[in-house]
Parts: structure tokens; C-alpha cells; sequence
């Protein structure tokens, strides 16, 4: 599956991820691929998570996405990340 570039800052004074997404033509392999590439590298920093697209709505597996639904289900894997992280960091203690 082709890889969408995107463009990943991390904010330090705020906490914040900026990521900012130029894929146009198909922003839900972005969203599948690079963002959760992207939680999975920061999630230990406690970061949350800022996305920034043009598109006003995504199409995914034929439905209308929109940013809330979006960014409640980026936050929701975010969530299992840290907390599968925490439970192994216990496991290796």
C-alpha cells in the first residue's frame, strides 16, 4: 500500500503532535497507515494529537467519516497504545 507523505512536528511546550496531511486523492490510507505509524512512535511521549487535512470529509469503506468520528477513533487506538506500553513496561520491571 502506497505510503501518503506527511508532515510530523512535535510541539514540546504544548504536548501537542502536529500532523499535517497532504494526502489528497486517498486520506483514509494516511489515516490506516501513517497516523497510526505516528501514535505508535509518540504515544510514549503522552502526546496528543493535532490532524490537519483540506479535505471537509473523508470517505472511508464507503461511509462519510468526519472529523470528530475521526479524531475519537485516532484517541480511542491512541488510548490502547499507551496502555499496552504501560502494561509491558511493568512486565520488563
Amino acid at each position: 500500500m502506497t505510503r501518503h507523505p506527511a508532515v510530523v512536528s512535535p510541539c514540546p511546550a504544548s504536548g501537542t503532535l502536529r500532523m499535517m496531511s497532504s494526502a489528497d486523492s486517498h486520506p483514509e490510507k494516511m489515516a490506516s497507515n501513517t497516523t497510526l505509524d505516528i501514535l505508535t512512535t509518540y504515544s510514549h511521549m503522552r502526546c496528543s494529537v493535532l490532524i490537519t487535512y483540506d479535505a471537509k470529509k473523508w470517505e472511508v469503506n464507503n461511509t462519510t467519516t468526519t472529523t470528530l468520528q475521526l479524531v475519537n477513533n485516532l484517541s480511542s487506538k491512541s488510548e490502547k497504545i499507551i496502555k499496552k506500553r504501560e502494561k509491558e513496561e511493568k512486565e520488563d520491571k
